[in-house]
This record gives C-alpha cells, structure tokens and sequence, in this order.
C-alpha cells in the first residue's frame, strides 16, 4: 500500500506555528510572511521570515537556539532588524491653521509624533484626531490630557496650542497602537494630509506587495511596498504589534529614508487611491534595504477606538 504525502501547510497555518513556536524569545523582533531574500536580493518567493536582533553563524548557536529551515513544511528565512517607537523629536515643525494630518503633534507628557487621520468618534459624535498612543498618550496619559499642535517639542504652547483633549488611548498591544483626542474647535480642520492633499474614505487591510504612502512630520511623504504582514517586536512593546512592515521603494537606502523618529501616527494610504492601511508605529534600520516602518491595521484601530472616518 502506497504511503499517501502530507499536503504542505499553508503560508497561515505554518506562520501560527512560528509564532507559537517562537514570539517569546527575546531576540525575535518579528514574524511575519514575505518574500525571501537571497543575498539582497528580494526573490518571488513567499516564506515565513523571522526577524531577529541579530544574525549569527549557525555554528555560534546551539541546536536550540537555531531558526528552523521550515515550519510545517514551508521554508524560513531570517531578517536583522531591531524595531523601535518612532515618536521621538528630532526636528522642529510648525503650527498649522487649519489642522490637518501629518502635522506635528503630541501630548505634552509623551514624545512627539504625526497627526494620523481626523475621524468621528462613534459614541459621541464629536471631532477627533487619531494618532499612535504613544504619541497622544504615553505611558501616563489620563483622559482629559492636552494634545498640543505643534507638539511641545516643536515649541507648541499650552495657551495658544492646546488643540484637543484626550478621550481613549488603550494600552499597545497585539491589537495595536492607536488612540483619539476630541478636538476643542479653536481652531478650524481640513481633512485633506499635508504634503499631499489625499483626503481618506475607506480602511483597507493591508496585502504584502501593496504600493503605499506616508506623510509624517519629520520625513514629510514617502514611498514604500508592504513586504510583509505579522506582528513585530521592539523593546515598548515586548509582547507584540499585529500589523504590516514597509520597505522602501529604492535598493539604495542612502537616497532618502522612508520613515524616522517623530513619523509615529503617520497614515499609510494605498498609492493612486483614497484608502487608508495602517499607522506608523515604529521603524528599525534592516543591513540589507536600509530603513523600514512598522504599522497597525487601520481596521482594527478603528474598532478598538470606537471610530470612524469623516464624510
């Protein structure tokens, strides 16, 4: 009787079983599925890739500590890359009027970053920006806190740049990294991002391969490609991010970086269209391509936050 094969395992369930297998280990910094790199060169092919802190020669590991080939079947690969928050300040931004995404802003106890996207919040009907929590929270936001625009790190005042107050900032996670502050109406809003003039009506879920932009304060509009789609790692947020990593377009990453510290809250949008894909959490410089971006699904923050786009 002929011994009938195993059927491979989808790129889904193989990419479960690495994340069971291997989420808990400090030096993963992501899991994810994507195309595989051969030298640096980016194949057609679609693996399950492992980030970690850094690359070691198989014989500096022991058996245990090595990244398996294949999980159930599907081959691996292996990324260095260290991912880390991009709400830190490092360059000045102005005050707008009206306010609008991709402009500065921040709560004054938290790091400045990227107004993301002005939304409804659902139970009250009021005006809200949306932005990464860490940028409209930090790690003591309370409700009721101010949001400044320009941040305070770019010079914003309490008197004359308190632009919202904050209304729901759940704590990072799996889910992701996202809340809203209610607007006061001091001063006006413009639903169109900065830079780019792109007005969003729709969440999408983000695809590997999809063309996307980003306005954000400090690298202003960039060009990037989903390259994969899991959860990622960084020392804020040890216990994961579900969500998508972006790469940038070029092969050279000296031309121009596609994301920086103070991007966090920056809108991924689809090239060519009006829908919106993710928030820019974080970022880590990868050897091989140069800066990468570290997003969570629109989608879910939507949810979570109890939101909606604006008509």
């Amino acid at each position: 009787m002929t011994k009938r094969k195993q059927p491979r395992a989808t790129l889904e369930q193989a990419y479960a079983h690495a994340l069971a297998l291997l989420a808990s280990r400090p030096e993963v910094t992501g899991i994810d599925i994507g195309p595989k790199y051969v030298g640096k060169k980016r194949s057609r092919k679609k693996c399950i890739r492992v980030h970690v802190n850094e690359k070691l020669a198989e014989r500096a590991l022991t058996r245990s500590e090595r990244i398996p080939n294949d999980f159930l079947g599907v081959a691996s690969d292996v990324i260095a890359v260290s991912y880390m928050r991009h709400g830190t300040p490092l360059f000045p931004s102005g005050r707008f009027d009206p306010i609008q995404p991709g402009i500065s802003v921040g709560n004054p106890k938290a790091k400045a970053g990227t107004l993301g996207l002005i939304v409804v919040d659902d139970a009250t009907g009021a005006r809200c920006i949306m932005s990464s929590s860490h940028v409209l929270a930090g790690p003591a936001g309370l409700e009721g806190d101010p949001i400044l625009q320009p941040s305070r790190f770019d010079s914003g005042s309490f008197a004359g740049d308190t632009i919202a107050t904050l209304v729901h900032a759940p704590a990072p996670g799996l889910w992701g990294d996202a809340a809203l502050a209610k607007l006061n109406g001091l001063r006006a809003t413009k639903p169109a991002s900065f830079d780019t003039g792109v007005v969003i009506d729709s969440a999408v879920e983000p695809e590997s391969g999809m063309l996307v932009a980003k306005t954000g304060r400090t690298t202003l509009t960039t060009h990037g490609r989903i390259e994969g789609v899991g959860t990622y790692f960084y020392p804020d947020l040890p216990g994961g991010l579900t969500g998508f990593r972006v790469v940038p377009l070029h092969d050279d990453p000296t031309k121009h970086d596609l994301c920086a510290p103070g991007d966090s809250g920056a809108l991924y949008v689809v090239e060519g269209t009006s829908a919106g894909v993710g928030l820019h959490c974080a970022g880590g410089a990868d050897p091989l391509i140069g800066e990468v971006g570290i997003a969570c699904r629109l989608t879910t923050a939507l949810t979570v936050l109890g939101a909606s786009l604006t008509r």
